[in-house]
């Protein structure tokens, strides 16, 4: 079964945040995504529910700090 590749702007759109975050994200190595010949960014849906999961975390570590 063929992976599914989406690009920025799906990619942003499915982790509901902006395409800027997802940029940063980058920058910091929290996701690395294929490059295209035309060097676009592709992101796995795989990659992405990754990322899911670490904002979940994120978030109920913030909510045990409170």
């Amino acid at each position: 079964m063929a992976e599914e590749y989406l690009g920025i702007k799906d990619a942003a759109k499915y982790l509901k945040v902006s395409i800027s975050t997802l940029r940063r994200w980058e920058k910091k190595g929290l996701i690395t995504p294929m490059r295209t010949a035309g060097n676009r960014r592709r992101y796995t849906v795989r990659q992405l529910d990754d990322m899911l999961g670490l904002n979940t975390q994120k978030e109920l570590g913030a909510v045990a700090r409170r």
